[in-house]
């Protein structure tokens, strides 16, 4: 039997949802690259929401956008900050990375600027 006969319809529609959500998401973020690789957007990427081409927009063509993946930040791996993330995890063996975060932040272990 398949994993997916044991669903409920309700859990089913939820699923189909999030593949057509994700399809939508990858789509976009294809036309996304396409575009930043040429000097201007092609046509058919200005038939998108004018939002998400606002957005797009906005990121001049060769800067990194804050936040995004790649770059680096300042080592903030101190041996006061390991201690604490190794005590939150024998506390919690299953805390997320954004929940040590948030203590170490809570805990003034680590400023927003610098938490890992």
């Amino acid at each position: 039997p398949s994993a997916l006969s044991s669903l409920s319809p309700s859990q089913l529609s939820t699923l189909s949802a999030l593949s057509s959500q994700h399809r939508q998401l990858l789509e976009l973020q294809a036309k996304y690259t396409a575009a930043r690789q040429t000097p201007h957007l092609h046509p058919s990427f200005m038939h998108q929401s004018s939002h998400n081409v606002n957005i797009l927009g906005t990121i001049p063509q060769n800067s990194r956008v804050q936040g995004m993946i790649g770059g680096s930040k300042p080592k903030v791996a101190t041996p006061e900050v390991v201690a604490k993330i190794e005590s939150y995890k024998r506390d919690n063996p299953t805390i997320f990375a954004w929940e040590i975060r948030e203590k170490l932040i809570t805990d003034s272990v680590c400023t927003n600027n610098t938490a890992p």
